[in-house]
């Protein structure tokens, strides 16, 4: 063989390549910004989620007081007059949540007796729910 044959050329470059290796993966320089830009999406996107998720609780502890409110005015007018809209009242204190009926998907409903929990048996409990769509923060250019 030649000291030009292919195999040696092949050879030198194989060990070439495998000393240029050694050396990058022992070199420390610019670890920050390597680091940086493999975690960069990940925190990006950990703080798009919590900020959905707290987004979330918030309206759901606002529509659960609008609810709460709704009842307890519901049953003190089926307290004095028993003749009245329970729905009508129900709505009304929803609204000033700001939460109106037929807005957003939001709808009122209300149960006398409730058809769920401790007083299903109940007469003169009242339930009210209330259901709205969310719209989404931060995740929806990534649904659509």
């Amino acid at each position: 063989m030649t000291s030009n044959s292919p195999m040696k050329r092949l050879g030198g470059r194989i060990r070439t390549f495998g000393r240029s290796a050694f050396r990058f993966c022992r070199d420390t320089k610019g670890n920050y910004a390597v680091l940086t830009a493999l975690l960069a999406p990940v925190l990006i996107g950990s703080a798009g989620l919590a900020t959905e998720g707290g987004l979330w609780l918030h309206v759901h502890q606002k529509l659960q007081g609008a609810a709460d409110s709704a009842a307890i005015s519901a049953a003190t007018l089926y307290g004095l007059n028993n003749l009245k809209s329970l729905d009508d009242q129900a709505s009304g204190v929803v609204a000033t949540y700001g939460y109106v009926v037929g807005t957003a998907g939001t709808t009122v409903t209300v149960h006398r007796p409730p058809t769920t929990g401790n007083y299903t048996a109940n007469n003169k409990a009242i339930e009210v729910i209330v259901n709205t769509n969310q719209t989404r923060m931060l995740y929806a250019p990534a649904a659509s």
